[in-house]
């Protein structure tokens, strides 16, 4: 059985010009972006040594990078996020991303909307 680890950022926070609707493009809103990963760890003993895992400033700038465009639906952030880091990271077995939206405009008063998207490439790793 192989080790696996659990490699995250929760709570990173953007300003960002994200929204179906123009004025959301204009004015902007507040974010928050969680990113979970799952990884194999080495059989070996840990040596200290950043090689062995996820580095969080990595997940920490590839959303940043990734936020700072503007799209018209949180599901092309997360998807983007998602490729960006599992195309350079093939040891992610594993990737949740959430991202909400603090105050979206309906009208009334709502906390935040939010998508989540989860790709497993366990499952493939099982057959």
């Amino acid at each position: 059985m192989k080790k696996q680890l659990k490699v995250g950022v929760q709570g990173m926070q953007f300003y960002a010009y994200h929204g179906f609707y123009e004025a959301e493009n204009v004015i902007g809103n507040d974010y928050l972006v969680d990113v979970e990963t799952i990884i194999d760890f080495p059989d070996t003993n840990i040596d200290d040594e950043l090689s062995n895992t996820l580095n969080y400033e990595v997940i920490y700038n590839t959303t940043k990078s990734i936020m700072s465009k503007s799209v018209k639906l949180l599901e092309t952030i997360g998807t983007s996020i998602i490729d960006e880091l599992t195309s350079n990271y093939s040891e992610i077995k594993q990737i949740t991303i959430r991202i909400k939206k603090l105050n979206p405009p309906f009208g009334g008063q709502v906390h935040a909307s939010f998508v989540e998207i989860k790709y497993d490439y366990l499952v493939s790793d099982q057959k």
